[in-house]
């Protein structure tokens, strides 16, 4: 009996024993658990995403700080960033819209470098081309000269005429009185000078006898003139030809003076009667009747040949003086 109970108290120990052991494998496995869930958490932590062109933008401005720091003031010698290695390691991700992200680990962060990828950049300085300076002269004094005069010299100063305005002043007609680049002040070679001449309140009065009246009412609206009142008389001068004007030439005029015209009306003429007579004897008659021969038709008829059977106007119209008459030949 006394054997028995030894058994059974040694088999109680070996069982606690297996339990202690136990329970330090299940505290070792909940320590393990927590570190794992320690690590999930910090590599589920949210971060702040940053595009590329943002990443880039960051660099520039380190560059530019970088190169604000080169600078030695005034002397002979100048220092650039020549080239400028970086080596990150980032969390790469792609959004729902399939933009590339990176997501910069912070500082309190403990994840394997193995769980995040190596960006290599390289960002190396590239000079930029060298422009000429633009070509610069100074503007000339305009200003008082007369219109040729000034575009003379913006010609000769290698400048372009620009816009050119007309305004009422009181020097002298067709003279500069504004400019703009202004006197004297610095513009780029080959731009153009915009220019404000005296408005011409003056015209001399053109020759407009012998024009046909058309040419002579254009050359009047051109003159910055007015068309008076236009009166008919009969003349020896062709019809339409202004044979008086209201003011004689060369006589200075204010502008819009109507100028009035005599115009040479055409002196109307009877059609006389040319039925059956020849040729010659029609042109006669009607040469006497300041009449002339227009188309000549010939045409079969019982009358004798060479006889007129038909005119056209017919006798008795009246018709300017000149016109030709249509005459139809019988050709027997």
């Amino acid at each position: 009996m006394p054997e028995d109970i030894e058994k059974i108290k040694c088999e109680l120990e070996e069982a606690k024993e297996t339990i202690r052991i136990k329970d330090q494998r299940i505290t070792g496995l909940n320590k393990k658990i927590q570190d794992l869930q320690g690590k999930l958490d910090t590599l589920q932590r949210e971060r702040p995403k940053l595009k590329p062109e943002n990443l880039i933008t960051s660099f520039r401005t380190a560059l530019v700080k970088m190169q604000e720091g080169l600078k030695v003031g005034e002397g002979r010698v100048d220092y650039i960033v020549g080239k400028f290695d970086i080596e990150l390691k980032v969390n790469v991700t792609l959004d729902e819209q399939e933009n590339i992200n990176f997501q910069l680990p912070k500082p309190e962060d403990i994840i394997p470098s193995e769980n995040l990828s190596t960006l290599h950049l390289s960002i190396k300085a590239v000079p930029k081309p060298s422009t000429p300076p633009p070509r610069i002269a100074e503007v000339p004094n305009l200003i008082g000269m007369p219109k040729d005069a000034a575009l003379d010299s913006i010609k000769t100063a290698k400048f372009e005429v620009g816009t050119i305005k007309e305004r009422t002043n009181v020097t002298a007609p067709g003279t500069v009185i504004e400019q703009s680049p202004t006197t004297y002040s610095r513009a780029q070679i080959g731009s153009p000078i915009d220019l404000v001449i005296s408005q011409v309140r003056e015209v001399e009065m053109p020759k407009l006898i012998g024009m046909d009246k058309d040419n002579a009412i254009d050359t009047i609206r051109v003159s910055k003139l007015t068309v008076g009142k236009i009166t008919e008389e009969v003349s020896d001068s062709p019809p339409g030809t202004v044979i008086s004007q209201s003011i004689t030439v060369d006589t200075l005029l204010p502008f819009e003076t109507p100028i009035d015209l005599v115009i040479v009306k055409p002196q109307m003429v009877t059609v006389p009667n040319l039925i059956e007579m020849r040729r010659k004897e029609a042109e006669k008659v009607l040469e006497r009747a300041r009449l002339k021969i227009g188309k000549i038709i010939e045409r079969r008829s019982r009358k004798p040949k060479g006889t007129v059977i038909e005119q056209k106007p017919i006798q008795g119209t009246k018709v300017p003086a000149g016109a030709s008459i249509i005459l139809t030949i019988s050709k027997g």
